[in-house]
């Protein structure tokens, strides 16, 4: 959506797409939308509790989450 800024926009163009997909019948099994905004990640780390202070360190455990897995981010995270 030109001259569009924020995070309505950006969602509105990746539903347009995955529908588009399905349109030409594509599944959620051929399919992965991977979404990567700063914004809504500080949105939801702190809304699950994270202090300003913490979110450093809950971004690093979340980026390793495809190395380490889902246990140990926990742990990390909880630490």
């Amino acid at each position: 959506i030109v001259g569009e800024t924020g995070v309505a926009a950006d969602a509105e163009v990746l539903a347009v797409a995955l529908d588009a997909l399905r349109a030409l019948g594509l599944t959620a099994e051929d399919v992965v939308a991977r979404v990567n905004d700063r914004r809504l990640l500080e949105r939801l780390v702190r809304h699950a509790g994270v202090p300003g202070t913490r979110l450093q360190a809950a971004y690093s455990a979340i980026d390793k989450l495809p190395k380490e897995g889902q246990d140990r981010v926990r742990e990390r995270l909880r630490e």
